[in-house]
C-alpha cells in the first residue's frame, strides 16, 4: 500500500469516526490533509516532520518539524506536539490561534496561555498537548493551521499555591490530576486536562 493509500484509508476511518461532524470538511481540505499525511517524514522513534512538498508556512516547519507525533483527536490533525515549546511566543509572532481543542467551553486560548506563562515565569517547563489542526487551504495553496490544546502538564510536584493559581486561571472545567506518568514517557507530572 502506498503512503497516499494509507493516508486515504486513515481519512476514511476518521470520516466514519466523526460522522456528521465531517460534513464541514471540504473536499479541498480533505485532499490537502491526505497529501500532507502521505508526504510526512518519519524520524526514529515516534516523531515526524512536514514533508518537502507540504505547503505549510515556514514558521510551522521551524517550530514543529521533528516534534510532531501522530495526531490523536478526531480532526484533520497534522500532528500532536507535546514538547516544551514557547506557545505564547508562537501565537504572538505567527498570528496563529490557540484554542481549547475539545469543546467550545473554557478554558479558552488566552487562559491556557496565561497559565502556561505563569508556570514558565516561576521557572517551570510546562508543555501542552497540542494538535496542529488543518483548518483550510489559502488561495495560494498554503495550509491554514490552528493550534488546539487539550491538556497542560508540568514535570514534578508543584507547591499548593501554584496548583491553586493555575487552576484558577484555567477555570473549573480543567480537571487537575497528579500523575506518576503520562502517555509520553514522562514520570511524576501534574496535569490539567479539559477533555
Amino acid at each position: 500500500m502506498t503512503r497516499e493509500q494509507q493516508a486515504r484509508s486513515a481519512l476514511n476511518m476518521l470520516l466514519r469516526q466523526v460522522g456528521d461532524f465531517a460534513d464541514s470538511w471540504s473536499t479541498e481540505r480533505q485532499e490537502a490533509w491526505v497529501a500532507a499525511m502521505a508526504d510526512m517524514v518519519r524520524h526514529e522513534g515516534r516523531t515526524y516532520s512536514f514533508g518537502p512538498s507540504t505547503p505549510v508556512p515556514m514558521w510551522a516547519r521551524q517550530e514543529f518539524d521533528g516534534r510532531m507525533q501522530r495526531g490523536e483527536c478526531p480532526i484533520l490533525s497534522l500532528g500532536t506536539v507535546t514538547d516544551h515549546v514557547q506557545w505564547p511566543r508562537i501565537v504572538r509572532e505567527h498570528q496563529v490561534q490557540l484554542i481549547n481543542g475539545y469543546y467550545e467551553t473554557p478554558p479558552y486560548g488566552p487562559a491556557i496561555l496565561a497559565a502556561y506563562e505563569h508556570l514558565t515565569g516561576l521557572g517551570y517547563e510546562p508543555f501542552l498537548e497540542t494538535e496542529i489542526h488543518l483548518t483550510g487551504v489559502a488561495d495560494d495553496g498554503t495550509l491554514q493551521l490552528q493550534l488546539e490544546a487539550g491538556a497542560l502538564y508540568v514535570p514534578g510536584p508543584l507547591p499548593e499555591r501554584t496548583v491553586h493559581a493555575v487552576s484558577e486561571e484555567l477555570g473549573e472545567l480543567a480537571v487537575l490530576d497528579l500523575k506518576f506518568g503520562d502517555g509520553y514517557g514522562r514520570s511524576n507530572v501534574t496535569e490539567w486536562a479539559w477533555y
